[in-house]
């Protein structure tokens, strides 16, 4: 399963509230409470994703959490900051913008299974997918700044560099690192795609 894959499935995670997103990885059964009552239950049939070494792939995604938390630290506090672009509309802009793929990007770094649990396919759009994608997202909203701030800087024609302006570059310079690092490590995670031929019940 490929970490850019479809991600028309994404949406709140849990076999109850994204049954209609995953319709057909679960099946509705008949099972006796306690009582002899019969009540349903949904029991997820679809296929499970696993790590093949999981002691190594847990350290990679400690590591992808550790960025996350770097990426987090240097686009905020950047945002922050009064430098030579400060209050400028289409330098703002994108790196606001940016905020939300940030957000999902910490929403996929608190599901990426730690303990090497098996993932159902939800949850793996979950975690993996969605932190690639998001990733990606970020790098791209703080270059578009960025970039957007050297071209206000070319139209005025003011290239002084005060500390604050420096400091505004390097920290979204390792907002991109720190992005760019997480969707490498976590396409090293070697993944393994399982049929559930028993429809056991691992969540």
């Amino acid at each position: 399963m490929g970490l850019f894959s479809d991600l028309s499935g994404i949406g709140k995670s849990g076999p109850g509230r994204n049954r209609s997103r995953y319709a057909e990885d679960f099946k509705i059964v008949e099972v006796p409470d306690k009582k002899g009552r019969l009540r349903k239950k949904a029991v997820y049939t679809g296929t499970w994703t696993e790590m093949r070494d999981g002691a190594a792939g847990r350290r990679v995604l400690w590591g992808c959490l550790g960025l996350t938390v770097l990426d987090v630290f240097a686009y905020g506090r950047a945002l922050l900051l009064t430098h030579f672009s400060s209050g400028r509309f289409l330098v703002m802009i994108p790196l606001l913008a940016g905020l939300f793929p940030l957000f999902y990007l910490c929403m996929g770094a608190t599901a990426l299974p730690y303990g090497g649990k098996p993932m159902r396919r939800d949850q793996y759009m979950h975690s993996f997918i969605r932190m690639s994608r998001s990733a990606v997202a970020v790098a791209a909203f703080a270059l578009t700044g960025m970039l957007a701030t050297l071209v206000y800087r070319i139209t005025l024609g003011d290239w002084l560099f005060l500390p604050e302006d420096k400091l505004f570059l390097g920290l979204y310079l390792a907002a991109v690192a720190a992005s760019a690092l997480i969707v490498i490590l976590l396409r090293r995670v070697d993944l393994l795609e399982r049929e559930n031929s028993a429809h056991e019940d691992l969540a």
